[in-house]
């Protein structure tokens, strides 16, 4: 099993989520293609794209 942190598309606000994917691998089906086997657990944490508050460009940074 792999797990990686998976960067969202921004949403209007600017915030990108972040969440967790587990790869449980692959199946192949009867005609021959794959099929990826993965579970998503969102995180509930955020980055800021544009920051609008100097309080808000501190927290972003690593």
């Amino acid at each position: 099993m792999k797990i990686t942190i998976q960067k969202r598309e921004p949403d209007k606000n600017g915030h990108r989520a972040l969440r967790l994917v587990y790869y449980h691998g692959s199946k192949t089906g009867q005609n021959g293609s794959r099929a990826q086997k993965r579970s998503y657990e969102p995180l509930n944490l955020f980055l800021y794209d544009k920051p609008r508050l100097r309080r808000s460009v501190s927290t972003t940074r690593p």
